[in-house]
């Protein structure tokens, strides 16, 4: 796991540094930014076939850090790291029993993103780009009644890879001189395209379990 995170992260400063090269060497002027976000995921899983357990949202948390090139004051390419929980949260009818699907993702995403800048320095914007996402964690934990939970390692029960689209809005209030920066108000949503859920496809084949998710999010830029 440390060797895998250490490769992101050597991947994502290769790319600030051949974006650095690209914006400086450009014959016309190109802007560019980095910041990070955080913010919280109502996520559930969409299966294609009916249980008699009930689904519904699961709460997680999502950390990103991003870079944009800016082309002009309207168009941007933004990729971003993150790391992001997903899953969802089991109840069977006719008892008290609960089991709650924690899938922890590293997630890459590679955005297009359109702004229209505004006065005051305010700058409502849209996205929209493919993601892939390698699993790097899952648990399950259930409860029954007034037992005690129990936690379970499924990561061999998931598939290691997802990946999808990513659709979503910001709202950006950009400083002005003297200071440099930006505050950024941001939801998306994601879905997925992949069977999550290796565990049914010998049990029922053809039948799919799909990550959904809807994020909201605070970030600062630079």
């Amino acid at each position: 796991m440390k060797k895998f995170l250490v490769f992101i992260v050597v991947i994502f400063l290769s790319y600030l540094n051949l974006s650095a090269q690209i914006v400086g060497n450009a014959p016309y002027r190109i802007n560019s930014s980095a910041g990070f976000k955080f913010g919280l995921n109502s996520a559930n899983l969409d299966f294609s076939y009916t249980t008699s357990w009930a689904r519904s949202p699961l709460s997680g948390f999502f950390l990103s850090a991003f870079y944009a090139v800016e082309f002009n004051k309207y168009i941007a390419f933004q990729p971003e790291i993150c790391v992001s929980q997903k899953g969802t949260t089991w109840k069977l009818s006719d008892t008290n029993a609960t089991s709650k699907w924690r899938l922890y993702y590293m997630e890459i995403p590679l955005l297009v993103k359109f702004t229209y800048p505004l006065n005051r320095g305010i700058c409502p914007g849209a996205y929209i780009g493919p993601y892939g996402a390698l699993l790097i964690g899952a648990t399950e934990i259930y409860k029954e009644n007034s037992n005690p939970e129990e936690t379970t390692n499924i990561y061999t029960d998931m598939n290691f890879f997802d990946y999808g689209l990513v659709i979503g809005g910001t709202l950006e209030y950009r400083f002005t001189a003297p200071f440099r920066g930006r505050i950024i108000f941001d939801v998306r949503y994601s879905w997925g395209f992949a069977n999550a859920d290796k565990s049914i496809e010998d049990t029922l084949p053809g039948e799919k379990a799909k990550n959904r998710v809807l994020t909201f999010m605070i970030g600062f830029g630079f």
